[in-house]
């Protein structure tokens, strides 16, 4: 009877952590692009989520009870929130149990960029043309 009582528990427990990543996430048609982290070994979905929105595309993060949202990735000059109009934006790459990988792409460059989640800023690599 324990038992019963120790996985009703752990199933509440999980679907709870669900539910309240998935409360901050605005609805399918409104996001760009989505990953969740997930383990191979295991087959388990992660924590962390990154999601770009349509109407202000910029890089998301949700990790736990954290939510952080960065729309200038590598200077103050160029906004991701304006970005469709601007001509630069960045795509989802990969994601891990700490950190996203993402590209930011420009007219003339693109760049590697990561965000680490024990980090405040994301940083990128030297840029590369296209």
């Amino acid at each position: 009877m324990k038992n019963i009582y120790k996985s009703m528990f752990c199933v509440l427990v999980a679907f709870s952590s669900v539910t309240f990543a998935s409360e901050k996430l605005p609805s399918s048609s409104d996001i760009r692009e989505l990953k969740q982290s997930y383990d191979n070994r295991t087959g388990k979905v992660g924590d962390l989520i990154a999601y770009i929105p349509t109407k202000k595309p910029c890089l998301n993060v949700l990790s736990k009870n954290k939510h952080v949202e960065f729309c200038f990735i590598d200077s103050t000059a160029e906004d991701l929130g304006k970005s469709d109009k601007a001509g630069f934006f960045i795509t989802l790459s990969s994601i891990a149990n700490e950190s996203v990988s993402f590209e930011y792409h420009t007219m003339w460059y693109s760049k590697r960029c990561s965000y680490f989640t024990f980090e405040e800023q994301p940083t990128c690599e030297q840029p590369y043309t296209n």
